[in-house]
């Protein structure tokens, strides 16, 4: 019991950002189920013009940023600790992580990266209009 309590010690702060990734996770998770059930999982050109839209694509895109960095965050700490010396803790967070790694990336797939890939390519062909004159 008592090497339990110690590995669980040495990972205690890596729970913090495991944690807090978790949050946001869940709060991205409802922020983006209530946009798409009000603009709909297509990315469409004329939802760029709709109110709301890009300041809510945008929005979920950085909760989408934040959690991926805590969660690889969370990967590397645990590294760390691994390197160090064998934790049955950090092999834990480390799993937890990838799982939610591909839960977020999943969850933001159509969208918002859409609608983000779809922004770079309207303002790439609008750059190249523009410097043709």
């Amino acid at each position: 019991m008592g090497e339990i309590l110690e590995d669980i010690k040495k990972s205690a702060w890596n729970f913090i950002t495991l944690i807090i990734s978790i949050f946001l996770f869940f709060t991205l998770k409802s922020t983006a189920d209530s946009f798409v059930s009000q603009y709909g999982a297509k990315v469409k050109v004329k939802n760029l013009f709709v109110d709301g839209y890009l300041s809510g694509t945008l929005s979920i895109l950085g909760l989408i940023f934040i959690t991926l960095v805590l969660l690889c965050a969370t990967i590397f700490f645990s590294y760390l600790i691994l390197k160090g010396d064998f934790s049955l803790t950090a092999i834990f967070q480390i799993l937890i992580s990838i799982g939610f790694i591909i839960a977020t990336l999943s969850l933001s797939s159509v969208p918002f990266i859409g609608t983000l890939i779809m922004l770079i390519i309207i303002t790439i062909f609008i750059y190249f209009i523009i410097n043709e004159r």
